[in-house]
């Protein structure tokens, strides 16, 4: 994949007709999902690591709260934020 492809893909989740707020959390979703498969993929790859679906889930939870509270959306702890995800994305 390039680097065309990649800005196409994320192009395609800017949900502009919506409410920024709403925008704002797909595309702070959107990023956490595609981060954490390239970093579990490169460690696939590389480090010849094992697929874990529960490393992967956790990791995504992680980075989207990391990206929200850059964001400055809703700020919360990072325990009440992995049991909580959806809610606090409110999506």
């Amino acid at each position: 994949m390039n680097y065309d492809d990649a800005k196409v893909h994320l192009l395609q989740h800017d949900l502009h007709f919506m409410r920024k707020d709403v925008n704002t959390r797909c595309q702070v979703l959107w990023m956490s999902i595609v981060w954490s498969i390239w970093l579990l993929r490169n460690n696939f790859i590389f480090n010849e690591a094992q697929f874990d679906e529960e490393v992967l889930w956790d990791q995504i939870k992680v980075k989207a709260w990391l990206l929200s509270n850059k964001r400055k959306m809703k700020h919360c702890s990072l325990a009440d934020w992995t049991t909580n995800l959806l809610e606090y994305l409110e999506i």
